[in-house]
């Protein structure tokens, strides 16, 4: 096992890292500053219901738990 081949290339790979995340990090910072890139971009929009949508799904879940219960 050669300990001190394995660290050359380890260190090369963290050098090689280095200048991907610099790189990186210098487009992100080129970038149009009006564009908002959050981590969770990907995340759904919660719908918020109104009043009286709340107001339907509680009636047919009262209906529905009627039946359940007969």
């Amino acid at each position: 096992m050669n300990i001190s081949g394995i660290l050359a290339d380890l260190k090369a790979h963290l050098e090689r890292l280095n200048r991907v995340i610099a790189y990186l990090e210098a487009v992100y910072a080129a970038a149009d500053p009006g564009i908002v890139v959050s981590p969770c971009a990907k995340r759904r929009v919660q719908k918020r219901m109104s009043a009286e949508e709340r107001k339907q799904v509680s009636l047919r879940m009262k209906r529905y738990w009627a039946d359940r219960r007969q």
